[in-house]
This record gives C-alpha cells, structure tokens and sequence, in this order.
C-alpha cells in the first residue's frame, strides 16, 4: 500500500512565536494545541501535527527561528494509507504505472503548447506553416495520440484562447543546491503564484534573475532508456559520432529496481552535431526521445547531504505536477549513484613480469567519467589537481593518479581494494609506495608501480617483488637547446660520444630522446632520486645478445659505471618501446635474484616479460601486446 506520513512535533514556545514562525515558513500545521489555561504570552508545550519531518525544520526554521521554538523534538510518526493494491507486485505496478502516465501527460501538455503557440503564429495549415509542420513531426517522433494533436489545433482558434509565454524561474534548494523551472503560460499571474507556492510550501526560495542560470549552458539532448541500450556500446558510438559526453540517470536510494527501465542516459551534443549524432543511433537501431529545442545542463555540481537531496526531490517532483511547468533543472550532484563500471580482476605480475598500462588524455571526453575521477582521489591529491592553473594540467595529473588508483584495485590480492581506499607514502628519496593497511589474517603483496606522463600519454608500470621505474617521451618532442649542448651537459663521456658520431639531426634528436628515456627509467627504478644516481655517473649501452628462435627481441640493454666501462651492473633489465608510433617509453626493473645469471635451455637468456594495455580507466581497456600500437625497440623482451 502506498502511504505517506504526518509527524507528531512537540515544541515548547508561546503561541504569538508559533504562529509567526510557522507563517514566515510556510508550515502548514494540521493541529496546534496547548495548554487551554496558557496565554498567547505564556510558555508552554504545544503539539503539532505536521506533513514536514522533524528534520526539515533544520533547513526550513529561519535565522531566529530558534527561539521561537525552544525545545522542539519528534514526538511520533503517524503513517497515513492510500488506495490499497492487492500484493507486492501490484502495488509496484501500481505505482509505475502512475509516474508513468504522469510523464505521458506532462509530454502531452508540452506538446499542446506547442501547437497552440504554433498555430497562433502561423495558422493552422502545416503545409504554409513550417513551425506548425515541425511540432508535428515531433509529435509523432514521440507517439503523441492525434486527437491531442487535433484538440489542441482546434483549440488554438477558439476566442479567447491566449499564446502561450515562455518564462524562466530561478530556485535555491537545499543544501546550497540551484534550480531553473521552465514554464509555457498563457497565464504569467497564475503560473508565478503556482510556481512561489509551491517553493515556499516545501522550504525554497526564489532566486533573483540571473543568480542561478549562470551555473547551467544549454545544449542539445538525446535521451535513451536504460533498458534499451548497453551502456558500453551506447559510449563507444555516441563518442565516435562526436557527442560531448555521456550523463548516466540519477539512481536514489529509494529507487525501485523495476523504476531502473524508466532511467535514461543522456547523450550531450552541440547543435551542430544533433543532427549527425540522431543519425548514427537511427543506424545502430538505438531508440531515443529528443530534447525541446534545448536543455539545461550544470557547468558544475553541488554535492548535497541525503537529507538535502531528499527534500530537493520532494520540491522538483511538486513543481513538476505544476500544469504550466514544463521541465525543472538542478545542479544538484547525484549522491546515490550507480555502482562505478568495476574493472575486470587482473592476476599479479609473476617473476620477470611486467604490467604495463597507458591512456590517450585526448581520447577521456566524458565529463562525468572525468568527474568519477575526481571523487575517488584523496582530499591531498584533490588540492593538487585543483592547484594547477591551465586545464590540461589538471586534467593530465586527475588523470595520473586515477589511474594508479584503478589500476592497483583491479588486481587480485585475496580481498577487495576500493579505489579511493589505498594509501599511499614516500621513501625517503621521495619515490612513492603504497601504504597498505596493518591487518595480521591478511600479508599484502610486494606491489611496485611507477608513473610517467606527458600531456599525450599516461602511463603505470607494475611488478611485483621487483623495484620498477618507467619514463614516456614524446617522438617529437623539441628541446631548446643544441642536442649536442644539452647531452655534454647531462650525459656520460661514452654517451656523447655516440651521439657525436650521428650526422642526420633528426637521427640524431631520436637516439637522444631515447638515452634519456631509459636513463630516467633507471634512476627511478633505483629510487634514490636524480641527486643519489646523476645521469653522467653511469652509460646506457644497447648490445646486441645472442641469436634465439624465440620472439624475444635480440638486443639488450645495460648499465656501465661512467669511471669502469668494464664494471657493469647485471642486476637490471631494461625494454625500449615505441607506442603508437608517436611515443617512447623505458621500463627498467630489477632482476629476480634467484634467476640473475641463469639461462633458459639451449644458453638463451631469461627474457622480460611484458604485457601491455590502452586503457580508459572504470571504462574499458584493450589488450595491446604483440600489435601495431606496441614495437620493442630495445631490450630482451617477450611479450604476451
């Protein structure tokens, strides 16, 4: 059975207070008694029987509101009936059934207005009236019933009939929240009087005009039910067909799961891709609904208390019943959302094996993903990203560290990681590690990651057991000064040496790039920080190794001592990789000590191991090993 609720309030006050408090709110009181000996001055205990909870008065009570009620505590919750539904199923039924006919006539009302106003501007014939002609097309996009289409055609040249006037009220909320409620009149008086009752009945106030739409920007909408689309495939084409981002439907708490069918992604565009984006749902068979002309959308959101949100959706739910109201917008943040798309569990890097994960900044659109980012950094990492003064930087670095976060969480450790939940230390060289929680039924792997980025590609290196250090460089990237200038400057005698010995400029600046590409991989590797390993204190030196019939590459990669060329330092393997042929990237990790030195059969070397990846974090990945977006320039690689 459905019911709502009075609530039993009890209040110590006088009764002038009482009733001047309860009229400068706006609380209808169903009951007040007292004391009948008490005076209007006279303190004493009043009971009210009110429709508000008790803790709506927190937001609705104003300024000096707490002492005209000086003690005022629930007192009891009385719970009212309504038409009674036979079983469980049908009380549901019931109640979809109703919000569904709801919207149905909310559609059709707005339709009407449309045609009415149509007709008043052009007349009746759709052929001479092109305006006329699109609202119907609309109509029948949307399964509007003709005899609406007709009844309100014929309507529109009754006498007395005005046209319809579109206004725009601006509302704050609870809990810091805005509002815009769309309104089609052909009565102004009587849909502002509708519109301030309803607000001051459920504790808002009207905003002045212009301090609350300057929080939204308008922009053209598809919407798409939940159940009638995969929400992957649903990104992939939107995106590719140029769409500005993908908003996933508001899910509160107490949703249903039979009122999931009845949420819609909205799938944002500009006006000047609308058109082509409708298209390319129409050619994957994707059902949509199209916007009116326009949406409101928030730049940014406000993330309110669930109390706040409750009483928010209470007070949009109201002003939609409003007959001349025809859309209300918020910038409220959803707080009880979907579950974040759980990546997929990954199996720890063995001996001799290494992860590594990278993603394209450019190819992340979504604002809402973006968004998600966001929430599961720590308030330190959050006061980082927002530090930053160009955009790109912000979004370079949110991006860095979700990434970490995501993809140290997919691993399979014995329990589950949240994302937001790891933590995180430095050594005291200042390299970064995780910092697992104490709990004596559980030992934590010996996880090592690393992060390197540019402003085109992110990446994170993991191992396990194994210090890993990892660096990304753009091909062609430019340096200031002379190569030569800048090597003598940083680089070891032997490594100026072999860049002197390059006559080709552009060979020249490639080979550069990687010798400093790999020797930043070392020093982090090492983690003691560019003052404990100076680049000029060791040589990076590619040799060729010894023939195989493996798939390994053939070259390896090691560390002299810039004083002994002789003494080399055997204890690291290093790969040389060129992704999407527009970037380098060096891993070095430290070899495992129970293998350094041994041999597979046959003499070969134990090669690294490598498994690659593109990713858009909490969204998709894509296994990229032993494809064209991955060469191995470098080093004794194998990978799977």
């Amino acid at each position: 059975m459905a019911s709502s609720s009075l609530y039993a309030i009890r209040a110590t006050t006088t009764s002038t207070l009482l009733h001047r408090v309860s009229s400068s709110i706006g609380l209808p009181s169903k009951f007040i008694s007292r004391s009948p000996t008490s005076s209007t001055t006279t303190t004493s205990e009043f009971l009210l029987l009110t429709k508000y909870r008790p803790s709506k008065l927190s937001y609705m009570t104003p300024s000096n509101g707490t002492q005209y009620l000086k003690q005022c505590q629930f007192y009891r919750k009385i719970s009212t009936f309504g038409p009674v539904c036979m079983g469980r199923r049908s009380s549901k039924i019931a109640g979809r059934k109703g919000a569904q006919d709801a919207k149905k006539a909310k559609l059709y009302s707005r339709i009407g207005k449309e045609v009415v106003s149509a007709v008043k501007k052009g007349g009746p014939n759709p052929t001479s009236n092109p305006g006329l002609a699109a609202v119907l097309e609309k109509a029948k996009e949307l399964d509007v019933p003709k005899e609406i289409v007709e009844r309100n055609i014929k309507r529109a040249s009754e006498k007395g009939q005005e046209d319809y006037i579109e206004k725009i009220y601006e509302v704050y909320g609870y809990g810091g929240v805005s509002m815009v409620v769309e309104v089609s009149t052909d009565k102004i008086n009587r849909s502002v009087a509708a519109v301030r009752s309803v607000v001051k009945d459920y504790g808002g106030k009207m905003a002045d005009s212009g301090s609350v739409m300057f929080k939204f920007k308008r922009a053209r909408v598809a919407n798409i039910k939940v159940m009638d689309v995969d929400k992957d495939q649903l990104l992939t084409i939107a995106l590719d067909a140029g769409a500005e981002d993908v908003i996933e439907p508001t899910i509160y708490e107490d949703d249903t799961d039979e009122e999931g069918p009845e949420s819609y992604y909205k799938v944002v565009s500009s006006t000047e891709n609308y058109s082509t984006i409708l298209s390319k749902l129409r050619e994957e068979g994707i059902t949509f609904e199209t916007d009116n002309g326009s949406e409101l959308l928030p730049i940014t959101t406000v993330e309110a208390d669930d109390e706040a949100m409750e009483l928010n959706k209470e007070l949009m739910s109201k002003l939609l019943d409003l007959d001349d109201v025809d859309a209300v917008y918020t910038d409220q943040k959803n707080f009880f959302t979907a579950a974040a798309s759980s990546s997929p569990i990954i199996q720890l890097p063995s001996t001799m094996e290494t992860h590594f994960w990278y993603v394209v900044p450019d190819e992340v659109k979504s604002s809402s993903l973006i968004d998600q980012y966001f929430q599961i950094l720590s308030p330190c990492e959050k006061q980082n990203v927002l530090r930053m003064r160009e955009d790109h930087l912000k979004k370079s670095a949110l991006l860095a560290r979700a990434l970490v976060r995501t993809t140290i969480a997919r691993y399979q450790i014995n329990r589950h990681i949240d994302p937001r939940s790891l933590k995180f230390k430095n050594n005291v060289h200042g390299k970064p590690e995780i910092a697992w929680e104490n709990d004596e039924n559980w030992c934590p792997p010996q996880l090592h990651f690393n992060i390197s980025h540019t402003s085109s590609l992110i990446a994170c290196g993991v191992s396990v057991g194994a210090p890993i250090g990892i660096d990304v460089e753009e091909k062609h990237r430019k340096t200031k000064n002379n190569i030569l200038a800048f090597a003598r400057r940083y680089f070891a005698s032997h490594e100026v040496k072999f860049l002197s010995s390059i006559s080709d400029p552009e060979v020249q600046r490639q080979e550069f790039i990687k010798l400093w590409t790999l020797k930043e991989a070392y020093v982090k590797a090492i983690g003691r920080g560019f003052s404990a390993a100076p680049f000029k204190s060791f040589t990076i030196d590619i040799r060729q190794a010894v023939d195989s019939d493996s798939e390994a590459t053939e070259t390896e990669i090691i560390v002299e001592s810039s004083d002994d060329p002789t003494n080399l330092t055997n204890n690291w393997q290093f790969a040389l990789l060129e992704l999407n042929n527009s970037h380098y990237s060096a891993i070095c990790v430290q070899k495992d000590k129970t293998i350094e030195g041994e041999t597979l059969a046959g003499g070969e070397k134990v090669p690294l191991r490598l498994m690659v990846r593109k990713t858009i974090p909490l969204m998709e990945d894509e296994f990229v090993s032993r494809t064209d977006n991955v060469s191995v320039v470098g080093g004794f690689v194998e990978q799977y």
